[in-house]
């Protein structure tokens, strides 16, 4: 949900307690989901039993008979405080790539930086890619197998979730730009493989394949 919407969000099921209901949330940089709970409880009708958590996330108890005051004053706050936070999702990364270094040894340059985590997560990268190939893979068939190609450069790729009712974000010959990660794919040997956080078809480049 929060990488779909670029919004904060919190999921709530019955508690044991048939009275409350209870669940987790997960935020976005630049809101802490902590203190964004602690300006909701501060108003006496939201319902909240208990809550604790930190920047990115947090867990809470909510009386079921609340849960629409609740859900207004939570976009109150929101947009009251972190009105540049309302548009559309949005990724953070860390620049481009040129084709020359999208190879194992920029992997293990960038996993000598680490341990990774939050507050200092595993670099992300933008580029243009054309799809060379693209079929849907895993037993519930979500994900996405890419071959990309860059200036030339020719390489694999994965984009988990993102096959919506058997319906492929990109095609075979497709122009797109990716937010993604690096990886080592050790299938059949070690490769490069491309980890897609989010990707968006480039219409006006078309479908022919060179």
């Amino acid at each position: 949900l929060v990488d779909a919407f670029g919004r904060p969000a919190i999921v709530l099921t019955p508690s044991p307690d048939p009275t409350t209901w209870s669940g987790s949330m997960r935020s976005i940089p630049g809101v802490d989901a902590k203190r964004l709970l602690d300006a909701v409880a501060g108003h006496p009708l939201t319902g909240l039993v208990r809550y604790g958590g930190h920047p990115g996330a947090a867990g809470l108890t909510l009386r079921r008979d609340a849960i629409g005051p609740f859900a207004d004053q939570v976009q109150w706050v929101m947009s009251e405080h972190h009105p540049e936070r309302l548009g559309e999702p949005f990724r953070w990364v860390d620049g481009s790539l040129l084709p020359e270094q999208l190879t194992l040894e920029t992997v293990a340059e960038i996993s000598a930086l680490g341990p990774f985590g939050r507050g200092f997560e595993s670099p992300l990268f933008e580029g243009t890619f054309q799809v060379i190939s693209a079929r849907i893979v895993g037993q519930d068939g979500r994900h996405l197998s890419l071959r990309l190609r860059m200036d030339g450069l020719e390489c694999d790729a994965i984009w988990f979730g993102s096959v919506t009712a058997r319906q492929m974000p990109v095609q075979m010959g497709d122009w797109m730009t990716a937010c993604y990660g690096l990886q080592i794919n050790y299938f059949r040997g070690a490769h490069l493989s491309l980890v897609i956080q989010a990707g968006w078809p480039l219409a006006n480049h078309g479908r022919e394949m060179a």
